[in-house]
């Protein structure tokens, strides 16, 4: 609810590990991971309506137009990172979001097929711990074990935004 609050002003969904819990199991990390439709100038605005909500800024890197913003929740230690999107595919996992409720809470989630894009690119970035990229090619796998992934819409959206990589790695 706090961040849903927080984030009101920009569209947004959750991502990463606890967007992968939504669709499949194992849990994957305690962190939360959101995706927002937030530039360099939001900045001072998101992080004082994360702070109003309990949320500790710890670190920051702006200067590329996309903002990535981590937070930790003052009582919880929970930690939230919000991340600026930066590319067209990102705008369209945020628009095509699903609303899910976990115990009461509603909240958005990036569908089946973003979260499984948004792993691809993660699992093939270079700059990534070993162990993080596999843990992300275990979600990718994970996912498609447990939802009938519309495979020609992420054929189309990964060949559309340029990322043959991330269509190398997931096969199509």
């Amino acid at each position: 609810r706090a961040i849903g609050k927080a984030l009101r002003p920009w569209p947004w969904c959750l991502i990463g590990g606890r967007a992968v819990e939504v669709w499949t199991n194992p849990p994957q990390t305690p962190d939360v991971d959101v995706l927002a439709a937030v530039d360099d100038e939001h900045v001072p605005l998101a992080v004082k309506r994360m702070k109003a909500v309990g949320m500790k800024l710890n670190d920051w890197a702006t200067g590329l137009g996309s903002p990535m913003l981590f937070f930790a929740h003052k009582q919880t230690k929970v930690e939230v990172d919000v991340i600026g999107a930066y590319d067209e595919l990102h705008f369209a996992v945020i628009r095509e979001a699903v609303q899910r409720n976990v115990r009461r809470v509603g909240f958005r989630v990036g569908h089946a097929e973003g979260i499984v894009m948004l792993k691809a690119q993660a699992a093939t970035d270079l700059g990534r711990a070993a162990d993080k990229r596999a843990r992300d090619r275990r979600a990718i796998y994970n996912i498609a074990a447990s939802v009938r992934l519309r495979k020609p819409y992420i054929r189309t959206m990964l060949a559309t935004h340029g990322w043959t990589e991330e269509a190398a790695l997931l096969r199509l």
